[in-house]
């Protein structure tokens, strides 16, 4: 389950971007913004009900989409130089990071098995 989990967060970290594109090509304008507003809120809610049902599965999740966020960010860096919403970007993938590690050592206290 972590495997496929894991590999599905990957996957839309990866592919995110030409995703987005393609919808917005095809819905386009005022429509395509609801939408994704739509599905934020959506994904959101999951998320939120994930966190409170598994913590230790969700800081899993947290720190497998910040190292494939730090993965994109890598592909994508410009070559010969560095721009400022590239590191925004590790900051935010650090910071993810260490929400998952966090949610994971919190779950374990929870559960009585802490490290």
């Amino acid at each position: 389950m972590l495997v496929s989990m894991g590999l599905a967060v990957v996957y839309l970290v990866l592919e995110a971007p030409a995703i987005v594109q393609r919808i917005e090509r095809d819905v386009g304008g005022p429509r395509f913004r609801w939408l994704l507003v739509g599905c934020v809120l959506g994904v959101g809610t999951v998320i939120h009900v994930f966190k409170r049902i598994n913590q230790l599965w969700y800081g899993i999740t947290e720190i497998i989409f910040g190292a494939a966020t730090m993965y994109r960010v890598a592909e994508t860096w410009p070559q010969g130089g560095t721009m400022a919403t590239q590191w925004v970007a590790v900051i935010a993938g650090a910071y993810i990071v260490a929400r998952g590690l966090n949610n994971c050592q919190e779950a374990r206290i929870k559960s009585g098995s802490a490290l």
